[in-house]
């Protein structure tokens, strides 16, 4: 995740050219339904093989057992023998170890083959993006915003990449722990890069009123608190500050404000936070406990139709900003 430079356009060197849109919803309920199934029937198989090897794993291991126990008993008492007794017993106890680490393969198979099947397929359904299990947002690009409480590690995972009208975009699964690995922070990270220059100076926005607050005068001592003009009940929740004032006043209108709103109703009032800088790029903080992308235990049923089209609605309402910012010309 380091990187020497602590330009945003370091992240996009090697990035997809594969175009991305919104689906039809229709199209996208048809398709996502044949997706799951196919999931379903994955996680089935291996959950009939995992219940396969544990059953012959408990059977061999308790027969082992007994042997070892047995064969300890016997060089023990029968033939004086420590060194050949404590052999069997250890045997009989280490045995049935590895066949435990056998039986939980198929759990770990799973997992992996999730995210190398079934998130890539998911990621072109949503939209055409491509999709890295290890990836995220350069950590020397999360520094330069302003929004990102203190931590210690910063780690990301499930990244989806695309083209949307010209403008590159970015997101991903991430958490910030503290010096104690406590949480400072769970949930996405976007980065979005518009296809033109838009933005003049650095500007926050922000539904996180206690974020707000702690910060302002001081973190944010070189920002000015703008004067946000709207009667919708989505956009009172945010504040903003910027070091160009005026300039910020021209894209931080109603509609845009209307559409960060949306978004941030979309996961559930989360509390975004978006920072327009660097004349075209857009980083969003949008915390959510859940992870979104992660599989769930092999005895669970794959996420169902309704978190799928969930997760459509949010990236939907993501590219619907985009769409806002492109009349910003």
């Amino acid at each position: 995740m380091e990187n020497k430079s602590d330009d945003p356009k370091v992240l996009f060197d090697s990035f997809s050219n594969d175009a991305i849109d919104k689906r039809d919803d229709a199209q996208f309920q048809h398709e996502i339904k044949k997706l799951l199934q196919k999931a379903e029937d994955m996680r089935l198989s291996y959950m009939r093989k995992h219940q396969t090897q544990k059953m012959i794993a408990n059977s061999l291991a308790m027969l082992l057992l007994l042997a070892g126990s047995s064969g300890f008993a016997w060089f023990l008492l029968m033939e004086t023998d420590l060194q050949r007794a404590l052999g069997s017993l250890a045997a009989g106890i280490c045995l049935p170890l590895l066949l435990s680490q056998w039986h939980r393969g198929p759990v770990k198979a799973y997992l992996v083959d999730y995210k190398k099947r079934y998130l890539p397929e998911l990621a072109k359904l949503m939209g055409g993006f491509a999709y890295s299990p290890q990836r995220g947002i350069n950590e020397n690009v999360l520094n330069k915003t302003g929004v990102i409480p203190a931590y210690k590690h910063y780690h990301s995972e499930d990244c989806f990449r695309g083209l949307y009208h010209g403008s590159k975009v970015m997101f991903s699964e991430a958490r910030l722990t503290d010096a104690k690995n406590q949480a400072a922070f769970q949930g996405l990270l976007v980065l979005v890069e518009l296809s033109h220059d838009v933005f003049e100076g650095h500007t926050i926005i922000t539904a996180d009123r206690e974020m707000a607050g702690q910060y302002a005068g001081r973190r944010w001592k070189n920002l000015s608190q703008l004067a946000l003009s709207t009667a919708d009940s989505l956009t009172k929740r945010f504040v903003a500050f910027s070091d160009n004032p005026d300039a910020a006043a021209l894209y931080t209108g109603e509609r845009f404000l209307k559409e960060l709103g949306e978004l941030d109703v979309a996961f559930g009032q989360a509390g975004l936070s978006a920072v327009l800088f660097r004349k075209r790029y857009i980083f969003m903080m949008i915390p959510h406990e859940a992870d979104m992308f992660e599989a769930s235990s092999l005895y669970i049923p794959v996420s169902t139709h309704k978190h799928a089209i969930t997760c459509k609605k949010e990236i939907d309402q993501l590219l619907e900003m985009i769409d806002v910012i492109h009349l910003y010309k």
